[in-house]
């Protein structure tokens, strides 16, 4: 009987050590979290003993999550390119249907379809946007006077559609202008953004 009962003993601590042991090992087996850099340089973990990924979040809106606002890529010049928000696909900008690859981020297209519609990107009176994909060309024309403070308001526009900074700005391949009906000086020249090099003081 004594035997019987040193045995179960014995049972019972071998299962409690076979327990703690795994216990052990999986508390400590596990591959240590990989630390990433977010968007505002803190490191974030990924992996480890959690079941749940920690990623990169959009420091202007903490709880966005990770970033995923369309972008694409565009040509500029000499060669450069840039990664701007997708002004194309962003249900404002319209699509010349007359002229495949062209598109108007603001301002009226010029026709109507046949089913009554008239395309026409962003509502504005003194500035037109268009965008040549096929060159990878923007097109500004300024409509009202003061010149000044069209091409202000069609800078401003252009740097919150593309997401770009003023300096990037004046590497993309633009023409910036105005027409002999809104000014005769200044017709069917390039006046440049206000903020570039050789920029046309208006």
């Amino acid at each position: 009987m004594k035997s019987t009962t040193l045995y179960g003993l014995i049972g019972l601590g071998v299962i409690a050590v076979l327990f703690a042991g795994i216990w052990i090992w999986r508390t400590t087996s596990a591959a240590p979290a990989e630390q990433i850099p977010s968007n505002d340089g803190t490191p974030v973990s990924i992996g480890g003993n959690s079941s749940s990924v920690n990623v990169p979040v959009n420091p202007s809106n903490p709880s966005s999550g990770r970033d995923t606002e369309p972008t694409i890529s565009i040509s500029g010049q000499n060669g450069s390119s840039f990664v701007t928000k997708d002004f194309i696909h962003n249900g404002e900008t319209a699509s010349d249907v007359v002229n495949p690859g062209n598109y108007y981020l603001a301002g009226s297209i010029g026709y109507c379809l046949a089913d009554g519609r008239c395309p026409a990107g962003a509502t504005t009176t003194d500035f037109n946007v268009s965008y040549d994909s096929n060159h990878s060309s923007f097109s500004i024309l300024l409509l009202e006077e003061p010149l000044g403070q069209s091409r202000l308001h069609a800078e401003t526009f252009l740097e919150e559609k593309l997401g770009l900074t003023e300096a990037q700005l004046c590497g993309l391949n633009y023409w910036l202008g105005t027409t002999y009906w809104v000014n005769e000086i200044y017709a069917g020249k390039n006046l440049g953004f206000s903020f570039c090099p050789g920029a046309t003081q208006l």
